[in-house]
């Protein structure tokens, strides 16, 4: 038996056999059926239904299947299963370890949470929560600039406590004339919405005698958001330099529902530069072509409002940078020097962090840390290492850069 505190919610959850009720559904009391005849009930919830619980109630709530004509336990039900917001207990009225009763605690932050058995063979789930989402209905869609609309919404909230409906505005929207709307002791509220420009209206429940608990809440998308309010972003940022070859995510910003709006990305410009992209929705990712050649890009998204046909966009400039530190050797094979050539390149963080030079069949022979003494002109001009050799045996070895990442990479030399 987990923890169950006497203080806190119980629910206990059965499954009926009566002829009034169909086949497949749980009932939720207030008291134990198996000992009061004319149990108080919350309700009866099909399969798949949400059974919304007062968050004020502080009592043993039973949920237990019985057979109709003598109230005994009915047999058949197996396989509990419960959401890990819900700490539970199996319950057996007649000890015959039937497993057809269970208690269930709420959980504190009133999650929702689900429970399911299988009756008979057929698998029964329900849904319990203290938190429901509003309804939001509205007239008309809002396109242009200064027109207005009536708004309503519905908490759906149940329980005996009063509740409260809270409207707030952003950006080019307003309710009511401002940016946040309130109506006390009521579960509909009506309300008109100005659109200026796009912006959002969220709009939840606030139940003041359950610690102010909120409902879920519903916010819609008016008008069509501008280069002003639309950006996208890396995860993290890679800012305008992006490596070659390399394949870098983006997210449009604020992310748009489908149902309202459509994604259209592009490469307007440079698309020569650009070996790999592909946009879906808000999302989109991109890498540059492999290579040293330099080159840029301009990566687009245009967002379309579907009900107003208007569309807004952005877009990013994007230049190649040979991030790797790519390099080769000159003087190939040697007996006195040789010299490692790196490719030109911006900072010091794209050159490997030590260079070794490894003896096929010995091991590293020699190092060299070449990020010490490194200046920017030296990057963007090219850089050379040159590493003397003629203390070295003839034979197979590897010139290795090692990048902080823990890549690798080799050149086969001979030192003849």
């Amino acid at each position: 038996m987990k923890n169950v505190c006497l203080s806190s919610l119980l629910v206990v959850l059965f499954f009926l056999n009566l002829p009034s009720v169909l086949a497949g559904s749980m009932r939720i009391y207030y008291q134990n059926p198996a000992t009061v005849f004319f149990a108080q009930q919350i309700g009866t919830y099909q399969n798949g239904q949400t059974a919304y619980i007062d968050c004020s109630l502080n009592q043993t709530i039973y949920l237990s299947p019985f057979d109709d004509s003598d109230f005994s336990p009915i047999q058949g039900v197996s396989d509990w299963n419960v959401s890990s917001n819900f700490s539970y207990y199996i319950y057996n009225e007649d000890h015959t370890q039937r497993n057809n009763v269970i208690v269930l605690t709420m959980d504190p932050n009133f999650n929702v949470g689900s429970v399911s058995a299988r009756v008979y063979n057929t698998l029964v789930t329900i849904y319990i929560t203290r938190r429901s989402t509003p309804s939001l209905t509205i007239t008309p869609t809002l396109c242009s600039a200064g027109q207005t609309g009536d708004f309503s919404a519905t908490l759906n909230y149940y329980g005996p406590n009063s509740a409260n409906v809270v409207w707030q505005a952003t950006g080019g929207i307003t309710v009511n004339g401002g940016s946040s709307y309130r109506v006390n002791d009521n579960t509909i509220s009506r309300v008109t919405v100005q659109h200026n420009s796009y912006g959002t209206l969220t709009v939840y429940g606030e139940v003041p005698g359950c610690s102010n608990m909120q409902t879920n809440p519903v916010t819609y998308h008016i008008g069509t958001p501008t280069s002003s309010d639309l950006n996208f972003t890396g995860s993290p940022d890679p800012g305008s330099s992006l490596c070659s070859g390399q394949t870098y995510s983006f997210t449009s910003h604020p992310t748009l529902p489908l149902s309202q709006y459509s994604y259209n990305w592009s490469i307007p410009q440079g698309s020569s530069s650009v070996g790999y992209y592909y946009g879906y929705g808000p999302n989109v990712s991109v890498a540059p072509t492999s290579g040293t050649n330099p080159g840029g890009f301009i990566v687009q998204v245009e967002v379309t409002n579907s009900a107003c046909g208007t569309t807004g966009s952005t877009s990013r400039t994007f230049f190649k940078s040979n991030c790797g530190g790519s390099y080769r050797v000159a003087n190939n094979p040697t007996s006195n020097t040789l010299t490692v050539l790196f490719d030109p390149i911006d900072e010091v963080e794209y050159l490997p962090v030590r260079m070794q030079l490894a003896r096929e069949k010995t091991g590293v022979a020699k190092e060299i840390k070449i990020r010490e003494e490194i200046s920017k002109q030296d990057l963007k001009g090219g850089l050379h290492i040159d590493i003397n050799v003629q203390d070295l045996p003839r034979d197979t070895y590897y010139i290795q850069g090692i990048y902080e990442n823990g890549k690798v990479e080799s050149v086969r030399v001979i030192i003849n």
